[in-house]
């Protein structure tokens, strides 16, 4: 549906992106996460028309769109600030782009009719932007896109300005909605959880460049850069001495010049030896989280921290943790 090829976007003699390839499927939700300034927004952005790239090529349905003005792109653009009309209620901000296009009004009216029962903003069609909530205009943002019924979606940070509260909702709302209008959809956000949550696919992008593509399972799992590791759950780095023991003692083979990482989702408290690769330590703290126990763990004099959703006061000075699942990189 979508594809990049060796895309370069350059401000003067600053290289925003740099030999982006990517390919975006039909109808999938495909997110862009990374931290502030890694060119998240600019992908967005050179594929909307707003951005020239400095070379490559931007393709929607196999067509090369570079020449293309953005309102010839058929993709609809969800910015951060939402870019509602204030002098214009609901009704006629939702209107406006079918008014521009020329839409028959009985049309416009059905449209208008049914995207506000799917965002359920029907009681707000005739109030101000000033009168609404952050996530009603957000709801609004995004109905005056969807009636214009475009091949792509493109949402910026979409929960930035969200309470936290409505976020949940919120993202189940736009999952909903991709999956019942089949729009694909590029989600740019720098909330690493946000993006296992929502997406089909996920790119990993660090100083204007691609680091990794994988599935939500396959980053969190098999990452192929410490960036990556760290990004993706709680990660523990292991200490060079762990890693000896685990050779020595288990006669395993890991590269004492890579790094090595393990999660805290991944460290149990073992006393089943049998099929574990355990190590013995001993607990400096537990701290209760609500869902969860967070345990910190002292190993050779350093300290690695590890889930456990029931907690058993146990002896501190005779503790083992499986370590089996430690990823090298």
């Amino acid at each position: 549906m979508i594809k990049l090829n060796n895309l370069q976007v350059k401000y003067r003699d600053f290289v925003a992106l740099e030999s982006i390839d990517l390919f975006i499927h039909n109808k999938e939700i495909f997110t862009i996460v990374g931290p502030s300034g890694c060119g998240k927004t600019t992908i967005l952005r050179t594929i909307a028309g707003f951005e020239n790239p400095a070379k490559g090529t931007v393709e929607i349905d196999e067509k090369t769109v570079n020449s293309i003005l953005p309102q010839h792109r058929n993709v609809g653009y969800l910015f951060q600030n939402y870019a509602l009309f204030p002098n214009m209620n609901v009704r006629e901000n939702i209107l406006y782009g079918m008014q521009i296009k020329k839409t028959p009004k009985d049309v416009a009216k059905q449209k208008l009719g049914h995207i506000s029962s799917l965002l359920r903003i029907e009681d707000c069609l005739n109030k101000r932007v000033d009168e609404l909530s952050g996530g009603q205009q957000q709801r609004v943002a995004l109905a005056r896109i969807l009636v214009l019924q475009p091949k792509v979606l493109l949402l910026d940070e979409p929960m930035s300005n969200i309470d936290k509260n409505l976020k949940k909702d919120l993202l189940n709302e736009i999952l909903e909605i991709q999956s019942r209008e089949s729009i694909t959809t590029i989600y740019v956000t720098h909330d690493y959880a946000e993006a296992l949550a929502v997406s089909n696919r996920i790119a990993v992008m660090n100083h204007g460049i691609i680091e990794q593509v994988g599935t939500p399972i396959e980053l969190f799992e098999k990452p192929i850069s410490s960036h990556v590791a760290e990004c993706f759950g709680n990660t523990n780095k292991i200490d060079r001495s762990i890693i000896e023991y685990l050779n020595q003692s288990y006669m395993l083979k890991y590269d004492l010049n890579k790094n090595h990482f393990v999660r805290y989702s991944k460290i149990r408290q073992e006393k089943n030896f049998e099929h574990a690769v355990a190590v013995p330590c001993k607990i400096e703290n537990v701290r209760f989280m609500g869902d969860y126990y967070l345990i910190k763990y002292s190993v050779f004099d350093t300290s690695l921290f590890g889930f456990e959703f029931n907690y058993f006061k146990s002896d501190i000075d005779n503790v083992y943790i499986d370590l089996g699942c430690v990823v090298s990189i």
